[in-house]
């Protein structure tokens, strides 16, 4: 066999063992391989939101997105107020405090987006209020919510310039007439669809914000219901699931080497704008396995056939 036959041997052989090992890793659809995601999503920012929606989400561990309107911060406030009154900066930075997200809700909410009088009447509704977040609350806004859920492609790119996403059709929560049952059938869809969805929330009880629910009860009894389905459902901020899509959906796996007990692979994205969060990596095999990246262990979590581990993009390795 003459040495360019031997390369292409060697070569043809190289690709057969970085195939068989590439088929087993796989990039996760949604965090720890959860069937579905989904975001809390509270519209408005009225004071119901402090007092009743805050410490339920503490209670039951979870972390929502709040959209505010940033000409229904009040300067100034005045004792008692209602609980349909708004939120103010000093307010809100108690949810930032807990790790809540807070988004861009628009400058007025004078009308939808796609009933403004002009594009540039658009842009301003949609960027103005970004300089105000970082000066008032000393964050960068993410993600971005159509008021009315109104938007269009054209909308949607403007959006995009300075925003990660943007939260398009979502689930309705609330309202006089809104039930347990009915929360529990969105449950349903979005596992059977394998969906990353946001509920759409305003008011918390009645009296607070805009279509609220019955009563607090039936708020928590949703958030019950969230917690229960938690082993199937990653519950998370709008911001940090559009994150984990975002570098999910331009990311693959390549592989560096491969032997019969060592894997070296490569978490390569092409995504454009920087995302500081790891993907879930599926490896299925029988083995019990070990990861590493850059030299520091790597969590393993092992089911029944397969193990789950997080990655950064970036080179790691996997030891059987």
């Amino acid at each position: 066999m003459n040495r360019r036959m031997k390369l292409l041997f060697v070569s043809a052989a190289f690709a057969l063992i970085c195939n068989a090992a590439a088929a087993p890793l796989q990039i996760c659809k949604f965090k720890d391989d959860k069937k579905g995601a989904v975001s809390l999503t509270f519209d408005d920012g009225t004071r119901d939101h402090l007092v009743h929606a805050l410490p339920l989400l503490k209670q039951y561990g979870f972390k929502g997105t709040f959209y505010i309107i940033i000409n229904r911060v009040p300067p100034q406030v005045k004792e008692p107020r209602p609980l349909n009154g708004f939120l103010t900066w000093d307010e809100l930075k108690r949810f930032l405090a807990e790790g809540h997200e807070i988004g861009n809700h628009s400058m007025t909410h004078r009308c939808q987006l796609t009933k403004e009088k002009s594009m540039e009447d658009v842009r301003r509704e949609i960027n103005d209020p970004i300089p105000v977040f970082r000066e008032k609350l000393g964050i960068e806004v993410e993600t971005f919510c159509y008021p009315g859920c109104a938007n269009t492609p054209e909308i949607e790119k403007i959006v995009k310039e300075h925003h990660l996403d943007a939260s398009r059709w979502r689930y309705a929560c609330g309202g006089p007439k809104f039930t347990l049952e009915q929360w529990k059938q969105y449950m349903e869809q979005i596992l059977v669809k394998g969906e990353d969805a946001a509920m759409m929330i305003h008011g918390i009880v009645p009296g607070g914000g805009w279509s609220p629910f019955p009563d607090r009860a039936m708020f928590e009894a949703c958030l019950k219901d969230l917690k229960q389905r938690e082993h199937l459902l990653w519950v998370d901020t709008y911001a940090n699931v559009s994150r984990y899509k975002l570098l999910r959906d331009s990311s693959t796996i390549a592989i560096r080497s491969a032997t019969p007990r060592r894997i070296t692979a490569e978490l390569k994205t092409s995504c454009r704008k920087p995302v500081n969060i790891p993907l879930t990596i599926r490896y299925t095999g029988p083995e019990t396995i070990s990861v590493s990246q850059n030299g520091k262990s790597v969590k393993v979590e092992r089911k029944d056939a397969f193990s789950l581990f997080d990655v950064y993009p970036g080179e790691f390795t996997l030891q059987k």
